[in-house]
């Protein structure tokens, strides 16, 4: 009997501590409760804010899905860029966000692929990833889960789980920075709004960031930039404290903690996965010297970089 109290004693006590300070929904071992940031430490998990990330496979659910009127409002996906005058096409890819008994999905319609290089035509990943073209497709929005890299003193630094979307660091093939491209604006303005509440943007720190232009052993400083949301920088994805090999021990080895899994959105989006179509390549925020190319994580944990058109990169975001 006295074992028994003492058990129950220390469950109170436990849930207690998660319970001080609302935050979010823990998801690491003790399901959808409240709990207190101060408490997680790297590697933790919680959820927050909503994205679309699952394909809806369900033939009923589907022909439900298909009965519903919506209106398609093309993504503006650039193709055969012009970096001198700014001059583009719109790939014809639309999507729509319906409700279906209480639960939000993305219907996505491919009349043709995204091309891999906005300055290229239509020759993407689309259909390797599983996502032929004249095909209606829905994904289902989902809870965010966040992976813990540390909890610092201006905040706890969290980064997605899995990778979210597909985009280009910057829309043309052109010199560029983090505080000019168009990857920063897409993650301020339209990921940024479409993923979180207005309560869950409150919690949101904004911080300042050192951007890195890093090649070898010279670092070119760009102009810092107040981010509340962002990408990982190249410094950031082998830092040892946040669970990544560091480059200085472990070169550009493959890194377990680099390879991440993609959502199935993403994968419609044009994300380069590897054979299993389980995880992807994705980006980071460091431009190469030049600028016109940037760092990223491949399928294998390895870096190396690309020219900042390139769209096939999938999209992890960072704030804290």
């Amino acid at each position: 009997m006295k074992k028994a109290i003492s058990i129950i004693i220390s469950l109170i006590m436990a849930f207690s501590v998660f319970s001080v300070m609302p935050f979010s929904a823990y998801s690491k071992d003790y399901g959808k409760t409240e709990f207190n940031p101060n408490v997680l430490v790297t590697g933790d998990t919680f959820e927050m804010g909503m994205y679309p990330q699952s394909k809806v496979t369900n033939s009923s659910l589907i022909a439900a899905l298909n009965g519903i009127e919506c209106t398609m409002t093309n993504y503006g996906y650039m193709k055969k860029t012009n970096a001198e005058t700014h001059t583009f096409e719109s790939t014809d890819i639309t999507y729509a966000d319906i409700e279906y008994n209480e639960t939000r999905y993305r219907k996505v319609l491919f009349n043709e692929e995204r091309p891999t290089y906005t300055y290229k035509e239509s020759d993407g990943y689309q259909e390797s990833n599983g996502y032929p073209i004249n095909t209606v497709y829905y994904f289902m929005w989902e809870p965010i889960v966040w992976q813990v890299l540390a909890n610092e003193d201006d905040g706890v630094y969290v980064v997605s789980k899995m990778s979210l979307d597909a985009q280009p660091y910057n829309n043309y093939k052109e010199a560029t920075s983090w505080e000019t491209c168009s990857l920063r604006e897409w993650l301020k303005e339209d990921f940024y709004n479409a993923a979180f509440s207005s309560a869950e943007k409150g919690k949101m720190v904004s911080v300042t960031n050192k951007n890195d232009a890093f090649w070898g052993d010279t670092q070119i400083y760009g102009n810092d930039t107040n981010d509340n949301i962002w990408l990982l920088s190249h410094s950031d994805a082998h830092n040892t404290d946040y669970g990544f090999i560091s480059t200085t021990t472990g070169s550009y080895a493959n890194d377990d903690a680099r390879k991440i899994r993609v959502t199935d959105y993403a994968k419609c989006q044009g994300a380069e996965t590897d054979y299993d179509l389980a995880r992807a390549s994705w980006a980071l925020r460091t431009l190469t010297t030049g600028k016109t190319a940037a760092w990223y994580c491949d399928c294998t944990g390895r870096y190396d970089s690309c020219n900042v058109s390139r769209t096939a990169l999938a999209v992890r975001p960072a704030f804290k």
